[in-house]
């Protein structure tokens, strides 16, 4: 494991999911990158992208090379590679899911080899890990210079789970794009709901008319329904504690 001065890096890679492959990893590394490339403009910015079909995805050309998940030689061919490249940065977007392996214990070959100091963001960090699941992070932590989570939870979990020291753990919370906002009509517009309330349903006519009964929002029989959506959407999530 090498230190780093993350204010002068020359030639990063990203390694993880991208888009045009659907999922969420895959939409964070994306805009990651892109972030990267304002903030660094002078450096070298490449993306190994982990393929979880043969025929792989019609990546972009910032995408340099590829991983088949479970194909194992790959990961420390990739090392070489990333050596050869003079690469001296590398930024790891962890999800247990997306690497080969017992708990994608797989990605350790790749981590062992490189020589560049790595930088691992901990999407999932598990309450209960099993011992390959605990295995892995562990060393993944060794590994790294720097562990990334998104949350407080994230944090204390690294600590008392697994045992990663506070001065290796950097909290960064999670963000999101910086969209331009635009007008509500505009957007309605779009969307082919001009005319419609809210709720999706057409305005009255008249004054005084309103959405049919069974439509109306806060019925009893509507909220279990509601709050049960949006517990799924609240647990779990990208820089998540499970």
């Amino acid at each position: 494991m090498e230190s780093f001065n993350a204010a002068t890096p020359k030639n990063i890679a990203v390694i993880g999911n991208y888009l045009p492959r659907r999922c969420g990893i895959a939409t964070f590394t994306t805009d990651l990158t892109e972030a990267l490339v304002t903030a660094f403009p002078d450096a070298t910015l490449r993306v190994v992208a982990m393929n979880d079909i043969a025929e792989g995805y019609a990546y972009p050309s910032r995408v340099a090379r590829t991983i088949p998940q479970q194909d194992r030689a790959a990961y420390g061919a990739t090392a070489t590679w990333l050596n050869d490249e003079g690469v001296d940065l590398v930024l790891v977007q962890h999800e247990y899911g997306i690497f080969g392996g017992s708990a994608g214990d797989y990605l350790l070959d790749l981590l062992r080899a490189v020589r560049a100091p790595i930088v691992t963001t901990c999407h999932t960090v598990l309450r209960q890990p099993d011992a390959e699941q605990r295995r892995t992070l562990t060393e993944i932590a060794r590994l790294s210079s720097q562990i990334v989570v998104m949350s407080r939870l994230g944090v204390e979990l690294l600590q008392s789970v697994y045992g990663i020291t506070a001065e290796k753990i950097m909290l960064i919370h999670h963000g999101i794009p910086d969209v331009p906002l635009g007008g509500g009509a505009e957007a309605k517009a779009a969307l082919g709901l001009t005319g419609r309330d809210r709720n999706g349903y057409p305005r009255a006519a008249v004054g005084g008319g309103r959405a049919p009964a069974s439509h109306v929002s806060g019925r009893r029989g509507d909220a279990p329904a509601c709050e049960g959506a949006r517990g799924r959407a609240l647990s779990g999530g990208s820089g998540g504690a499970r």
